[in-house]
């Protein structure tokens, strides 16, 4: 999902959860990100929040 051009006026998102797996010795791969506007959260990788290609850090 591209997201450097806001969608549905959702350009903010904050982390909501993290989904940690069941054993514990597997490293955390999920996340819940929710929109600060809509409240609509998705789950995603946390690593995709690195690619810079579709997300920007810090509140712009």
């Amino acid at each position: 999902m591209d997201r450097r051009y806001p969608q549905n006026k959702e350009k903010h998102f904050i982390v909501s959860k993290l989904l940690w797996p069941n054993d514990p010795d597997v490293p955390l791969e999920m996340i819940e990100l929710e929109a600060v506007y809509s409240k609509r959260a998705q789950v995603m990788p946390w690593r995709d929040l690195l690619n810079t290609n579709n997300w920007r850090q810090g509140w712009h």
